[in-house]
């Protein structure tokens, strides 16, 4: 399950970066219908498909999910939860977490509920079925169409066949292709990528001139020299492992559109422009023969809808010698978005380690991260001291322990050793944390909270710390610790700063290394509350207390 898991996420993080590419493609395809080439629109959507079937990434400081707002959140988290599959946990595992009870319900019901629909294994396996059934279908029409070939009827006309050859000839093509005829083609297509054959509709060689039949054959054969089969190929596999992305699904028919408009490119450049008013007129005749037709198959054929067909005839008048060949703006317009498509970010860049430079002295050091209350224990509450557990909407203890595991993670990711306090909804003794953080020789511990107030006005983060005379040197670390932490926080969630306070509790007092407790927001205060129940800002928060701990550890080894 969890190899599957991974493969899933893997699919779902290319088909996030391929549909951002999908949406730039169309905005300057639909702002620059006719200055560029349909060769050159096809290389772009091919850009796009070999990045939904490849099955590796390339690491870059350069992230793509920045272009769009709310977008780098969802890729960092695909990442994350690749790297945590892959290394077999997600990196929150603390060695003696058996001592710890389990509550099964990790959350309320309605929370429980949510999660179930939001679980990767659960939606992984939606996925795979998916898959599964869009293989069989085509594997059913496959069998079809090989069963149907036994009975189609190769060419034998001599006249035909020496066109055929003719043709062969002039795109420098030596093998050989065979022709057949069948009623069961609808419009003339080319099948196969080892052995390939053009088949043409039974009717077609009599109500047609040998001028146009050439057309035809050139075109088919054109598609076998630019081995658009090979792409099919890719678009039938990308359309399968992507099936729920409808923006695969438009790539795919946009870049038929385009292939096809790139075929008649390449023909028109063996033929000349002489023969722009003659292939034009192919086109018309076809278009009358094969109206109201679909190529079955999804095969490489001549025929498409009237509103291509006419957006092909208008790029055939505008067809000029050599426009075919690549430009160098065109290839440097490829270089850019083949590495705006096919490289992610590396880890750091991704998780936001951003304000922090990693010091390689400090990934052997331990942080203790305390997700604050748990189990019995709910912490602060929305509405305020209420008596009605059935009236409670929010749940401090929910909060802490979501922005924890974000933040173990993040921590993982930069090579920093994180260890949890409690992985999940449970009750834990504040006497077993203290414990906990000592027995693991921690360098830091961050107790992650959120404030309630009777007050709802009172709003923003504060950060505390314990300063002991009796313990030298312990002061100094604590409260500048609170001091890079609550700087981290403030400044990235733009929130009010309460600043960092000298208080004395149990697990700043008790524990042997510098300690800090933040209270990153008010869940009594509307706004801050609005904030909270938002997955962009509990990254964000998680994100500003990894940049800060990486600091302080910077700090700290020096």
């Amino acid at each position: 399950m969890e190899m599957l898991s991974i493969i899933f996420a893997r699919v779902l993080y290319s088909s996030l970066i391929a549909g951002i590419i999908i949406v730039l493609l169309l905005i300057i395809r639909r702002s620059s219908s006719y200055r560029l080439s349909g060769r050159v629109y096809h290389i772009f959507w091919l850009i796009v498909l070999f990045k939904l079937v490849m099955p590796f990434q390339i690491e870059s400081p350069f992230n793509i999910t920045g272009i769009f707002p709310g977008t780098s959140h969802a890729a960092n988290y695909f990442q994350e939860y690749m790297t945590s599959l892959a290394d077999g946990y997600s990196g929150t595992e603390t060695p003696n977490s058996h001592e710890f009870p389990k509550d099964e319900e990790y959350y309320d019901k309605e929370k429980t509920k949510a999660y179930l629909l939001g679980n990767p294994g659960f939606l992984s396996m939606v996925w795979l079925t998916g898959v599964t059934a869009a293989a069989l279908v085509s594997a059913v029409m496959i069998i079809r169409f090989k069963r149907r070939s036994r009975e189609f009827k190769r060419v034998c006309d001599t006249q035909i066949n020496e066109l055929m050859r003719q043709c062969c000839v002039k795109l420098g093509i030596n093998k050989d292709i065979p022709l057949y005829t069948d009623s069961y083609f609808r419009s003339p297509c080319i099948a196969g990528i080892f052995t390939p054959s053009i088949y043409l509709p039974g009717d077609i060689c009599n109500p047609i001139h040998r001028q146009h039949l050439e057309h035809v054959l050139l075109h088919e054969l054109a598609h076998y020299k630019r081995k658009d089969n090979i792409c099919n190929l890719c678009a039938a596999i990308a359309a399968m492992l992507h099936w729920f992305n409808p923006l695969v699904w438009l790539a795919i028919r946009e870049m038929r559109y385009d292939r096809e408009i790139a075929t008649d490119a390449y023909v028109m450049e063996t033929l000349g422009e002489s023969a722009i008013i003659p292939y034009g007129n192919t086109l018309i005749k076809l278009a009358g023969l094969f109206s109201n037709r679909s190529t079955l198959l999804n095969l490489t054929g001549f025929n498409e809808t009237n509103k291509q067909m006419e957006r092909r005839i208008t790029m055939i008048k505008m067809f000029k010698k050599g426009t075919y060949r690549l430009s160098a703006i065109a290839i440097l317009c490829f270089i850019i978005i083949g590495a705006l498509t096919f490289i992610i970010a590396n880890g750091n860049t991704a998780q936001g380690v951003g304000n922090s430079m990693i010091n390689e002295n400090i990934k052997d050091m331990v942080v203790v991260i305390d997700p604050g209350h748990g189990g019995d224990d709910w912490g602060g509450t929305y509405p305020f001291d209420t008596s009605d557990p059935g009236s409670t909407e929010v749940k401090e203890k929910d909060i802490n322990l979501e922005i924890s595991l974000l933040l173990s993670d993040m921590l993982k990711d930069s090579g920093i050793k994180a260890v949890m306090t409690r992985q999940d909804d449970s009750t834990v003794e504040l006497d077993k944390r203290i414990e906990f953080a000592n027995n693991h020789k921690a360098d830091l511990l961050v107790s992650i909270h959120n404030e309630m107030h009777p007050d709802s006005s009172a709003n923003g983060t504060g950060t505390l710390y314990y300063h002991s005379d009796n313990k030298p040197g312990y002061g100094i670390a604590g409260e500048k610790a609170a001091q890079i932490i609550q700087s981290n926080l403030v400044k990235q969630l733009g929130t009010k700063d309460r600043g960092i306070s000298n208080v004395k509790i149990k697990i700043l007092e008790q524990v042997n290394m510098p300690a800090v407790s933040t209270a990153v927001a008010y869940i009594t205060n509307e706004s801050d509350r609005e904030k909270l129940m938002t997955e962009e800002f509990r990254a964000e928060t998680a994100q500003a207390v990894c940049d800060g701990i990486i600091e302080v550890l910077n700090e700290m080894s020096e």
